[in-house]
């Protein structure tokens, strides 16, 4: 989040609707990108939430953009086959990306089922480097969720991992609470290294989290809120995730404060 600034917290009715103007947002940022460098580099995440957003780009937007000038990255992943359910990677190639024709050279998944994590995590650095040429920030937008127990990408509350300032990409063992299989996860740096970071956040399960991640201040307990990005940060949430937050820090979509 910035420096110094509250970001926009957009609410909706439903997570339909954050994930149609979160798609709004993915087309002209990839737009302008394009426009400006000839391409367009976009960081996916994972979570239910983000299935939603795949659904409105392919149903809706499937001609808005030029998909061959995007490259696509992932925030983090489990250490898994790419035909596993959990995978980040295989769920988007199967819903959104092999859909739309987007170019195999253009699809830069982490490695999940390669082995040991560190490997993984140790070849997806050097393939971003080789990517974005080392023109900073790196990433026109990179999409988040966030958990409810206050984790986005895998970096978790008060995780060793949130301490790495070197490493654009680590892998960390199992999280406790969660199913017992290592994850890579872009680091904060990495993550921070973007034109703009969007969020999209849904469901009552996530509204004590995301209450308490907007309100801290640089607290390892709720990493999000540790992340500053070059540019700007937005949250796209449903009326159940925004429950417990103020209502002063919510904006309808339409853009008039939310009552």
């Amino acid at each position: 989040m910035e420096r110094g600034l509250s970001p926009p917290v957009r609410v909706f009715p439903t997570l339909e609707e954050a994930a149609g103007a979160l798609a709004q947002s993915f087309i002209l940022s990839a737009r302008e990108a394009i426009k400006e460098r000839g391409r367009a580099l976009i960081v996916l995440t994972g979570g239910t939430t983000t299935r939603a957003l795949y659904q409105v780009l392919l149903e809706r937007n499937r001609t808005s953009l030029d998909w061959d000038r995007i490259e696509f990255f992932w925030g983090d992943e489990r250490c898994v086959p790419a035909s596993s359910d959990d995978s980040n990677y295989g769920v988007a190639r199967r819903m959104f990306l092999d859909p739309l024709g987007v170019p195999e050279a253009h699809v830069h998944p982490m490695r999940g089922d390669l082995t040991p994590p560190a490997r993984a995590a140790e070849e997806y650095s050097r393939e971003i480097v080789r990517v974005v040429d080392h023109v900073v920030p790196w990433f026109d937008l990179v999409l988040l969720g966030l958990g409810a127990d206050g984790h986005t990408a895998s970096l978790f509350p008060r995780s060793r991992s949130l301490a790495e300032a070197r490493r654009p990409v680590i892998s960390i063992p199992h999280p406790a609470g969660h199913p017992r299989v290592p994850r890579l996860t872009l680091t904060r740096p990495a993550l921070g290294s973007s034109r703009a970071i969007a969020f999209l956040v849904a469901g009552a399960s996530k509204a004590q989290s995301l209450a308490s991640t907007l309100a801290a201040d640089q607290d390892a307990d709720f990493p999000a809120s540790l992340l500053r990005p070059v540019g700007t940060t937005t949250w796209y949430v449903d009326v159940a995730a925004a429950a417990k937050v103020p209502p002063e820090r919510l904006v309808s979509g339409t853009g008039v404060p939310h009552p």
